[in-house]
C-alpha cells in the first residue's frame, strides 16, 4: 500500500511539473501545483505546495519549507481550470473585470491591488483561453492574465 501511496505521490508531481512546462504561451492553463492539505478527507487547511516526497514525510513550501508527517493528511492537484486556488493583480493598481472572457463584455467590477499591501487575492472559479474567472463581491467575473496571475494559496 505505501509503495502505491508513493507511486501516486510521485504521478502528481511529475504531473504539477508538466504543468509548469505547457504554461510558457498565451492563453495556455496557469501552473498547476500538488498541494498537500491538513486531514485525510480534504476538508482541511492547506499546508503548501508538494516539493517533494521523503521518508519521514512531505516536503512542502508555503512561507517557507517545511516537513510534514504523512499521517493525517491528503495531497491535491490543483490549477486555475479545475477552480481551485486564487488569482491576483501582477503589479500594484486596478484591473477591470468583465462579465465575459474578452475586453470587449461589460465591466462588473474593479480588481485591486494597493501600493505598499499584499495583493488582494480572488477565489478562482476557472480558466478560459487567456482570461480567469473570478468571484468579485458575490459576482462571477473575468479578469485577463495579462493583469492577473494564478497562486495556489487557500482563502477558505
Amino acid at each position: 500500500m505505501m509503495h502505491r501511496f508513493r507511486f501516486l505521490s510521485f504521478l502528481l508531481l511529475i504531473a504539477a511539473i508538466a504543468g509548469f512546462a505547457a504554461c510558457s504561451e498565451k492563453g495556455a492553463a496557469p501552473s498547476a501545483y500538488v498541494v498537500v492539505r491538513d486531514g485525510d478527507s480534504g476538508a482541511g487547511e492547506v499546508l503548501g505546495r508538494l516539493v517533494r516526497t521523503l521518508d519521514e514525510g512531505y516536503e512542502i513550501e508555503a512561507q517557507d519549507v517545511a516537513v510534514v508527517a504523512k499521517e493525517g493528511v491528503s495531497i491535491e492537484f490543483w490549477s486555475a481550470s479545475d477552480g481551485k486556488g486564487v488569482v491576483c493583480l501582477k503589479a500594484p493598481g486596478t484591473a477591470p473585470v468583465y462579465s465575459a472572457p474578452g475586453a470587449e463584455s461589460t465591466v462588473i467590477g474593479t480588481a485591486v491591488y494597493e501600493e505598499g499591501y499584499c495583493p488582494e487575492c480572488y477565489e478562482c472559479l476557472g480558466y478560459t483561453r487567456g482570461w480567469f474567472r473570478i468571484s468579485l463581491e458575490g459576482k462571477e467575473g473575468y479578469i485577463s492574465e495579462d493583469v492577473a496571475v494564478w497562486d495556489f494559496v487557500d482563502r477558505n
